[in-house]
Protein backbone atom coordinates (compact mmCIF):
# COMPACT_ATOMS: atom_id res chain seq x y z
CA UNK A 1 0.00 0.00 0.00
CA UNK A 2 0.94 3.48 -0.81
CA UNK A 3 1.90 5.98 2.03
CA UNK A 4 0.31 9.59 1.09
CA UNK A 5 1.79 12.41 3.22
CA UNK A 6 -1.02 14.82 4.32
CA UNK A 7 -0.17 18.97 4.17
CA UNK A 8 -2.58 20.80 6.19
CA UNK A 9 -2.73 24.62 5.88
CA UNK A 10 -4.84 27.83 6.66
CA UNK A 11 -4.92 30.91 4.90
CA UNK A 12 -6.56 34.34 5.36
CA UNK A 13 -7.23 36.67 2.27
CA UNK A 14 -8.21 40.05 3.08
CA UNK A 15 -11.44 41.53 1.81
CA UNK A 16 -11.31 43.24 -1.75
CA UNK A 17 -7.28 41.85 -2.30
CA UNK A 18 -5.22 42.20 -5.16
CA UNK A 19 -5.32 39.03 -7.76
CA UNK A 20 -1.63 38.41 -6.30
CA UNK A 21 -2.50 37.40 -3.13
CA UNK A 22 -4.09 34.70 -5.19
CA UNK A 23 -1.17 34.25 -6.92
CA UNK A 24 1.04 33.78 -3.90
CA UNK A 25 -1.38 31.36 -3.02
CA UNK A 26 -0.86 29.48 -6.04
CA UNK A 27 2.81 28.91 -5.79
CA UNK A 28 2.17 27.81 -2.39
CA UNK A 29 0.44 24.97 -3.95
CA UNK A 30 2.60 24.64 -6.52
CA UNK A 31 5.62 24.14 -4.10
CA UNK A 32 3.88 21.15 -2.44
CA UNK A 33 2.93 19.32 -5.53
CA UNK A 34 6.55 19.54 -7.14
CA UNK A 35 8.12 18.38 -3.97
CA UNK A 36 5.35 15.23 -3.92
CA UNK A 37 6.52 11.74 -5.47
CA UNK A 38 2.76 11.05 -5.83
CA UNK A 39 -0.80 13.25 -5.87
CA UNK A 40 -0.76 14.97 -2.37
CA UNK A 41 -3.14 14.72 0.65
CA UNK A 42 -3.61 18.35 0.59
CA UNK A 43 -5.85 20.11 3.01
CA UNK A 44 -6.36 23.76 3.26
CA UNK A 45 -8.87 25.50 5.31
CA UNK A 46 -9.29 29.81 5.94
CA UNK A 47 -11.54 32.62 4.99
CA UNK A 48 -11.09 33.57 1.57
CA UNK A 49 -13.27 36.29 1.43
CA UNK A 50 -14.86 35.29 -1.46
CA UNK A 51 -18.49 34.82 -1.13
CA UNK A 52 -20.17 35.76 -4.39
CA UNK A 53 -19.56 32.00 -5.42
CA UNK A 54 -22.10 29.75 -5.85
CA UNK A 55 -20.54 26.25 -3.69
CA UNK A 56 -24.40 24.77 -3.95
CA UNK A 57 -23.98 24.28 -8.24
CA UNK A 58 -22.25 21.40 -9.36
CA UNK A 59 -20.13 23.42 -11.45
CA UNK A 60 -19.05 26.81 -8.98
CA UNK A 61 -19.74 30.06 -10.93
CA UNK A 62 -19.49 33.62 -9.77
CA UNK A 63 -22.85 34.93 -8.83
CA UNK A 64 -22.07 38.29 -9.93
CA UNK A 65 -20.13 39.70 -13.34
CA UNK A 66 -18.43 42.93 -11.10
CA UNK A 67 -16.66 40.23 -8.90
CA UNK A 68 -16.16 37.51 -11.69
CA UNK A 69 -12.25 38.25 -11.59
CA UNK A 70 -11.03 36.76 -8.65
CA UNK A 71 -13.62 34.49 -8.05
CA UNK A 72 -12.66 33.16 -11.80
CA UNK A 73 -9.32 32.99 -11.12
CA UNK A 74 -9.87 31.18 -7.41
CA UNK A 75 -12.06 28.74 -9.60
CA UNK A 76 -9.22 27.97 -12.16
CA UNK A 77 -6.52 27.17 -9.40
CA UNK A 78 -9.32 24.95 -7.57
CA UNK A 79 -9.16 22.82 -10.86
CA UNK A 80 -5.41 22.91 -11.27
CA UNK A 81 -5.05 21.27 -8.16
CA UNK A 82 -8.26 19.09 -8.65
CA UNK A 83 -9.48 20.38 -5.31
CA UNK A 84 -13.01 20.01 -3.53
CA UNK A 85 -14.36 22.28 -1.46
CA UNK A 86 -16.53 21.03 1.03
CA UNK A 87 -18.76 23.95 2.54
CA UNK A 88 -21.81 24.31 1.79
CA UNK A 89 -24.22 26.01 4.33
CA UNK A 90 -23.43 29.80 4.66
CA UNK A 91 -20.69 30.69 7.21
CA UNK A 92 -21.76 34.53 7.87
CA UNK A 93 -25.53 34.23 8.71
CA UNK A 94 -25.09 38.12 8.50
CA UNK A 95 -24.34 38.44 5.09
CA UNK A 96 -25.97 35.12 3.92
CA UNK A 97 -22.61 34.28 2.10
CA UNK A 98 -19.83 31.77 2.05
CA UNK A 99 -16.31 32.83 2.92
CA UNK A 100 -14.94 30.03 5.37
CA UNK A 101 -13.97 27.96 3.19
CA UNK A 102 -12.22 23.98 3.56
CA UNK A 103 -10.22 22.18 -0.13
CA UNK A 104 -8.70 19.26 0.14
CA UNK A 105 -7.23 16.89 -2.96
CA UNK A 106 -8.70 13.79 -1.68
CA UNK A 107 -12.19 14.21 -1.06
CA UNK A 108 -12.68 11.18 1.22
CA UNK A 109 -10.38 12.49 3.49
CA UNK A 110 -12.83 15.01 5.24
CA UNK A 111 -15.88 13.62 5.90
CA UNK A 112 -19.03 15.34 7.16
CA UNK A 113 -17.37 18.71 7.69
CA UNK A 114 -20.10 21.27 9.71
CA UNK A 115 -19.73 25.25 10.91
CA UNK A 116 -20.38 26.85 14.04
CA UNK A 117 -21.20 30.11 14.21
CA UNK A 118 -19.74 32.52 16.30
CA UNK A 119 -16.21 30.14 17.12
CA UNK A 120 -14.11 33.04 16.51
CA UNK A 121 -15.38 35.22 19.08
CA UNK A 122 -13.55 32.45 21.80
CA UNK A 123 -10.57 35.05 22.32
CA UNK A 124 -13.27 37.82 23.42
CA UNK A 125 -15.25 35.26 26.05
CA UNK A 126 -11.59 34.43 27.55
CA UNK A 127 -10.83 38.47 27.81
CA UNK A 128 -14.47 39.42 29.56
CA UNK A 129 -13.88 36.46 32.06
CA UNK A 130 -10.26 37.75 32.70
CA UNK A 131 -11.66 41.11 33.20
CA UNK A 132 -14.61 40.34 34.97
CA UNK A 133 -12.87 37.94 37.64
CA UNK A 134 -9.90 39.58 37.89
CA UNK A 135 -8.34 36.62 37.01
CA UNK A 136 -4.88 36.36 35.60
CA UNK A 137 -3.75 33.23 32.98
CA UNK A 138 -1.13 31.69 34.23
CA UNK A 139 0.39 31.18 30.45
CA UNK A 140 -0.50 35.39 30.78
CA UNK A 141 2.04 35.93 33.85
CA UNK A 142 5.00 33.45 32.16
CA UNK A 143 7.51 35.15 29.83
CA UNK A 144 10.61 34.74 27.69
CA UNK A 145 13.26 36.72 28.73
CA UNK A 146 15.92 37.96 25.98
CA UNK A 147 18.84 40.48 27.48
CA UNK A 148 19.60 43.16 24.85
CA UNK A 149 23.20 44.68 25.61
CA UNK A 150 23.05 48.66 26.16
CA UNK A 151 27.34 49.49 26.10
CA UNK A 152 29.83 48.13 24.55
CA UNK A 153 30.80 45.95 27.16
CA UNK A 154 29.86 42.12 26.73
CA UNK A 155 31.53 41.08 29.50
CA UNK A 156 29.40 43.09 32.53
CA UNK A 157 26.71 41.85 33.31
CA UNK A 158 24.86 45.16 34.29
CA UNK A 159 25.11 46.32 30.62
CA UNK A 160 22.51 43.99 29.37
CA UNK A 161 18.87 45.36 29.41
CA UNK A 162 16.12 42.69 29.60
CA UNK A 163 13.18 42.10 27.34
CA UNK A 164 10.08 39.99 28.15
CA UNK A 165 8.22 38.19 25.58
CA UNK A 166 4.85 37.17 26.75
CA UNK A 167 2.08 35.39 25.87
CA UNK A 168 0.31 37.31 22.34
CA UNK A 169 -2.85 37.00 24.16
CA UNK A 170 -1.58 38.64 27.03
CA UNK A 171 -0.63 41.67 24.78
CA UNK A 172 -4.35 42.00 23.13
CA UNK A 173 -5.82 42.15 26.37
CA UNK A 174 -2.88 44.59 27.51
CA UNK A 175 -3.83 46.75 24.37
CA UNK A 176 -7.62 46.84 25.08
CA UNK A 177 -7.04 48.36 28.91
CA UNK A 178 -4.88 50.98 27.63
CA UNK A 179 -6.95 52.06 24.80
CA UNK A 180 -9.47 52.83 27.51
CA UNK A 181 -7.84 54.02 30.16
CA UNK A 182 -5.93 56.37 27.08
CA UNK A 183 -9.58 56.92 26.28
CA UNK A 184 -10.54 58.29 30.03
CA UNK A 185 -7.19 59.99 30.33
CA UNK A 186 -7.64 62.38 27.40
CA UNK A 187 -11.67 62.69 27.82
CA UNK A 188 -10.85 64.09 31.27
CA UNK A 189 -7.98 66.13 30.38
CA UNK A 190 -5.81 64.58 32.98
CA UNK A 191 -2.34 64.13 30.40
CA UNK A 192 -0.51 68.17 30.64
CA UNK A 193 0.63 68.74 26.61
CA UNK A 194 4.33 68.19 28.13
CA UNK A 195 3.75 64.59 28.34
CA UNK A 196 5.48 63.03 25.24
CA UNK A 197 5.88 59.38 26.23
CA UNK A 198 3.83 56.58 25.78
CA UNK A 199 1.09 58.66 23.77
CA UNK A 200 -0.57 58.39 20.77
CA UNK A 201 1.27 60.68 18.16
CA UNK A 202 3.78 61.69 20.52
CA UNK A 203 7.13 60.35 20.80
CA UNK A 204 11.32 61.19 21.70
CA UNK A 205 10.81 63.14 17.93
CA UNK A 206 7.81 65.59 18.78
CA UNK A 207 9.22 66.15 22.57
CA UNK A 208 12.82 67.32 20.59
CA UNK A 209 10.85 69.35 18.26
CA UNK A 210 9.15 71.06 20.77
CA UNK A 211 12.32 71.32 23.50
CA UNK A 212 14.49 72.82 20.65
CA UNK A 213 12.06 75.18 19.68
CA UNK A 214 11.61 76.39 22.95
CA UNK A 215 15.35 77.00 23.93
CA UNK A 216 15.18 79.00 20.72
CA UNK A 217 12.46 80.99 21.49
CA UNK A 218 13.87 81.72 25.02
CA UNK A 219 17.80 82.48 23.31
CA UNK A 220 16.26 84.71 20.78
CA UNK A 221 14.26 86.89 24.04
CA UNK A 222 18.04 86.83 25.46
CA UNK A 223 16.69 85.02 28.56
CA UNK A 224 18.75 82.69 30.82
CA UNK A 225 18.10 79.02 29.76
CA UNK A 226 18.81 76.21 31.93
CA UNK A 227 18.44 72.71 31.17
CA UNK A 228 18.13 70.12 33.61
CA UNK A 229 18.57 66.34 32.29
CA UNK A 230 17.25 63.39 34.75
CA UNK A 231 17.73 59.76 33.63
CA UNK A 232 16.20 57.32 36.20
CA UNK A 233 18.41 54.40 36.15
CA UNK A 234 15.92 50.78 35.39
CA UNK A 235 12.91 54.01 36.62
CA UNK A 236 9.36 51.20 35.43
CA UNK A 237 11.55 47.92 37.61
CA UNK A 238 11.94 50.15 40.90
CA UNK A 239 8.20 51.92 40.88
CA UNK A 240 6.77 50.32 43.85
CA UNK A 241 3.20 48.58 42.55
CA UNK A 242 1.36 50.18 45.48
CA UNK A 243 2.34 53.35 44.40
CA UNK A 244 1.00 52.86 41.12
CA UNK A 245 -2.46 51.58 41.82
CA UNK A 246 -2.56 54.78 44.21
CA UNK A 247 -2.10 56.95 41.24
CA UNK A 248 -4.75 55.02 39.51
CA UNK A 249 -7.59 55.53 42.15
CA UNK A 250 -6.28 59.38 42.30
CA UNK A 251 -7.42 59.60 38.38
CA UNK A 252 -10.77 57.90 38.76
CA UNK A 253 -9.38 54.19 37.12
CA UNK A 254 -11.09 51.91 39.83
CA UNK A 255 -13.52 49.59 39.34
CA UNK A 256 -12.81 46.30 37.37
CA UNK A 257 -9.74 48.02 35.63
CA UNK A 258 -8.23 48.71 38.92
CA UNK A 259 -8.64 45.03 40.26
CA UNK A 260 -7.44 43.72 36.72
CA UNK A 261 -4.38 45.61 36.55
CA UNK A 262 -3.47 45.14 40.38
CA UNK A 263 -3.49 41.15 39.20
CA UNK A 264 -1.91 41.60 36.44
CA UNK A 265 1.31 43.31 38.13
CA UNK A 266 1.08 40.86 41.01
CA UNK A 267 0.85 37.84 39.85
CA UNK A 268 3.95 38.13 37.82
CA UNK A 269 6.14 34.99 37.87
CA UNK A 270 9.69 34.98 37.17
CA UNK A 271 10.37 33.74 33.56
CA UNK A 272 10.34 30.41 32.35
CA UNK A 273 13.55 30.58 30.26
CA UNK A 274 16.48 33.10 29.32
CA UNK A 275 17.05 33.48 25.79
CA UNK A 276 20.32 34.22 24.08
CA UNK A 277 21.38 37.61 24.24
CA UNK A 278 21.99 40.08 21.42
Amino acid sequence: MTEIAMVAESSKQPPNSITEVLDKFHDSISRVFDKSLTHPNVIIGGDFNLGDIDWASDEPAPRISNSASQHNKFLHLIEDFSLSQHIKSTTRPASDKILDLLLSTYPNSVLNPTTVSGISDHLAVVFEKSFDHNAIPTDWSQALVTAVLQNSSKSNPANYRPISLTCIWCKIMEHIVLSHMAKHLSANNILIAEQHGFRKNRSCETQLISTIHDWGKSINLRNQTDVILLDFKKAFDSVPHEHLLTKLDYYGIKGNTRTWIKAFITKLIPPLAYLNAS
